[in-house]
């Protein structure tokens, strides 16, 4: 098999990776991992070996590009330079994502998998509850992914567009990743991952710290199975409501990311229009960011 790497998604979470994985696995011109969607090894399995890592593709072509769907190398100290030590003209794509927004649905996420009580609000949950705000400090990550392989082989696309147009989010990554496009059956409205409300805290918990036990212990064949029982319907409810902040919540958590949102714009340049208008609508004051 061939041991090659030509890009990695490295998130941060729930800014569309898992969509961006259902739609790449359809390539016959890409190789991703078939066994889990994310492996783990740059940041907390190195110690296993590239044949461990490569244990997870099935039959990599010649002809294929390679790559991995892993958002929790984004906040990783030690993620960039492992790969850039294997190959430094890896292609890193980064998916941003309005940061309280985000913020909100990563939340909801954690509350799901039980690893927040259900009572816990997100402003009560962000001192016990460390990584969501650190995987929101975008231009703190963002410029040591940009440090390590410089900024011809990092590229940005943002989760908004995938909201807007599916189609032209899905040819964007195709552009940014190199990869030549393909007649797929595909259904690019699809969601992917999205957070629902737990219909038991307790349940919830158990159970997916039962499924990090399993892929630990290399039984992905198990979880597959209960993926096609439908597990997680059963451990969440459509019917509760997802979780929302007032005007002066969102401003509050807003507060706590704004001086990073201000460099991603005058040290990186990037345009930040599609997160403006949500911030207006909240009744974010922006002149600063003009």
């Amino acid at each position: 098999m061939s041991k090659k790497l030509d890009f990695i998604a490295v998130g941060p979470f729930k800014t569309g990776t898992t969509w961006i994985y259902d739609y790449l696995i359809n390539y016959e011109g890409v190789a991703l991992p078939t066994k889990v969607k994310e492996t783990f090894f740059f940041d907390k399995k190195y110690d296993q070996g590239l044949d461990w890592y490569y244990s997870h593709f099935t039959d990599i072509q010649e002809n294929q590009k390679v790559g991995e769907i892993a958002p929790s190398y984004f906040n990783s100290e030690s993620a960039p330079q492992r790969i850039y030590d294997f190959n430094p003209e890896c292609k890193i794509l980064v998916t941003l994502r309005e940061p309280v927004s985000r913020l909100v649905s990563f939340y909801s996420h954690m509350k799901q998998r039980g690893r927040i009580e259900p009572e816990v609000s997100l402003a009560a949950a962000l001192p016990d509850k460390p990584i969501l705000l650190d995987t929101a400090r975008y231009y703190f990550h963002l410029s040591r992914w940009i440090k390590v392989f410089g900024s011809n082989n990092v590229e940005v696309v943002f989760f908004e567009k995938l909201k807007e147009s599916p189609n032209n989010f899905a040819l964007e990554i195709l552009d940014k990743l190199e990869i030549e496009a393909e007649n797929v059956s595909y259904d690019l409205s699809k969601r992917s991952n999205a957070s629902q409300a737990p219909v038991n805290h307790s349940i919830s918990k158990l159970v997916y710290s039962g499924v990090k036990l399993l892929h630990n212990t290399g039984l992905h064949k198990i979880v597959d199975y209960g993926k096609q029982l439908g597990v997680k319907q059963l451990l969440t409810s459509k019917k509760q409501k997802k979780s929302q902040l007032s005007r002066d919540e969102f401003s509050e958590i807003f507060n706590l990311c704004k001086q990073d949102v201000l460099m991603l714009e005058s040290e990186l340049n990037l345009d930040l229009s599609p997160w403006k208008k949500i911030w207006l609508e909240k009744g974010i004051k922006i002149d600063f960011f003009s």
